[in-house]
């Protein structure tokens, strides 16, 4: 009997293209997420970078005063 209401096919094909529609989101969110953690190593390891200079930067100067 519910198969043949006008309102089951609908209610299917809704539930169906959302769970297309959400699997899909769900990929494509999980395939951004290692460039997004590259590009956050990149910034990490740039500023470590910076502070080592900056470091001996500092230790340089020292030295000249004394």
């Amino acid at each position: 009997m519910l198969d043949k209401s006008p309102l089951a096919q609908p209610i299917w094909l809704g539930f169906f293209v959302f769970e297309l529609w959400f699997s899909f989101l769900k990929v494509y969110l999980t395939s951004q997420q290692p460039e997004f953690t590259e590009f956050q190593k990149d910034d990490n390891k740039n500023l470590w970078e910076q502070m080592q200079i900056n470091f001996r930067r500092e230790q340089t100067k020292n030295q000249l005063i004394q």
